[in-house]
């Protein structure tokens, strides 16, 4: 059928309706394009579907650079748009979530330049008879990945010239900064790989295998087990944004929630005492050497920590965002300042009306490329508690 999209939702599809009034989440489409779809699914408040063919397209569609988007691949779910219109879409939609969610009119502004292609360093792959294979989307099926767009040259090399054995799959990690190569298993069966790449087989205890990246001056330790941004310059576009929100002469105390490996503490407020929480064995032992003795580290999940007295707060959740509790213990600690990193605008924009509840105000809001040709949006937002002199 032939359909008018209306605008770009969360999660990367197009709203459409049916000439009943059906609404259909269309993908592969823009905002306000007409386009052939099938529908790939039916419920009862609304269909799913596809592109087929466009009919009218976009001033901001463009070819995609990487076949395997043609083939079905399900990870660069934007390839077909052009990448200045996808900074302006994650904005418009990071907007919309707090206007739908939130009940808040408020300006997204865009975040720093970072690459379009080529960026990618951690990234987990499926394996089928020892050759990386990606998902399509919304399928089992798999396909052979001889070039991907994304990732970083060093990753496309192990991609491309390695033979990953009888695992099912990895993850592969390496610095952009050094060279550095690792390489996550479930185990070392068949496996062939260039000389410098280091082998882990995965187990309950952190490996002590890491790789170094130098992010904003600062070198950061990141284990291979360790969660960390998808590139070197995401991490840095990370830390530039919530610098620019804290003051130059803070020396108070910080806390760092969901820190990781510490990236946030370790570049943002040189001069603060610390205190960094997360429930990630690896990512603790990374954030001791990254933060060093004189920050209060402590393996526990956020939620159950008794927070005391802060001057501000970072908080990194997952993709849930702080829900009720992490709000509570978070605000246990009456910092006069919250920033928020958040990867769903949806839990973002849950949060804010949470936050707000409890008094603070909603001042700047920046949404981030850090995934480039994707509809992934990082988003980072300052709170002010409405009586703080910060």
């Amino acid at each position: 059928m032939e359909l008018t999209t209306k605008h770009i939702i969360a999660g990367g599809k197009a709203l459409a309706r049916h000439e009943n009034g059906k609404t259909v989440f269309v993908r592969g489409a823009l905002d306000t394009e007409t386009v052939e779809v099938e529908i790939t699914t039916s419920k009862k408040g609304f269909d799913e579907a596809q592109v087929s063919s466009v009919v009218s397209p976009s001033s901001q569609r463009v070819t995609p650079t990487c076949a395997h988007v043609t083939q079905g691949c399900g990870g660069c779910d934007w390839q077909h748009i052009d990448t200045s219109h996808q900074s302006t879409l994650r904005q418009k939609i990071v907007a919309e979530s707090l206007r739908r969610i939130a009940k808040v009119e408020h300006t997204v502004d865009a975040g720093p330049s970072l690459p379009d292609f080529a960026y990618r360093t951690t990234m987990r792959c499926g394996i089928t008879e020892g050759k990386v294979e990606l998902n399509k989307h919304a399928s089992h099926e798999t396909l052979p990945i001889p070039d991907c767009k994304i990732v970083h040259p060093k990753m496309l090399d192990l991609l491309t010239n390695s033979g990953f054995g009888n695992n099912t799959e990895v993850t592969i990690r390496v610095s952009d900064t050094t060279g550095e190569r690792i390489v996550l298993a479930e185990t070392d069966r068949g496996v062939d790989l260039p000389d410098d790449v280091r082998l882990v087989v995965t187990s309950n205890r952190p490996s002590g295998e890491y790789i170094t990246e130098t992010i904003a001056g600062q070198e950061i330790r990141c284990s291979a087990e360790s969660f960390f941004q998808p590139s070197r310059e995401a991490a840095e576009a990370l830390v530039e944004v919530i610098q620019n929100m804290i003051p130059d002469d803070f020396a108070g105390t910080l806390l760092d929630a969901y820190c990781g490996v510490g990236l946030f503490a370790a570049t943002v407020a040189p001069n603060a005492r610390v205190i960094a929480l997360e429930s990630s064995a690896s990512a603790i032992e990374d954030a001791k050497v990254n933060l060093g003795e004189a920050a209060r580290i402590i393996e526990t999940k956020v939620e159950d920590f008794v927070c005391p007295p802060v001057d501000i707060a970072i908080a990194d959740p997952p993709r849930k965002g702080l829900d009720k509790k992490g709000v509570k213990a978070i605000l246990n600690g009456n910092p006069s300042q919250i920033i928020l990193v958040s990867c769903d605008p949806a839990s973002f924009a849950r949060d804010t009306a949470l936050l707000i509840e409890q008094g603070y105000a909603l001042g700047k809001v920046v949404a981030l490329d850090n995934f480039a040709q994707t509809s992934h949006i990082e988003t980072v937002a300052n709170f002010q508690r409405a009586t703080s002199d910060v």
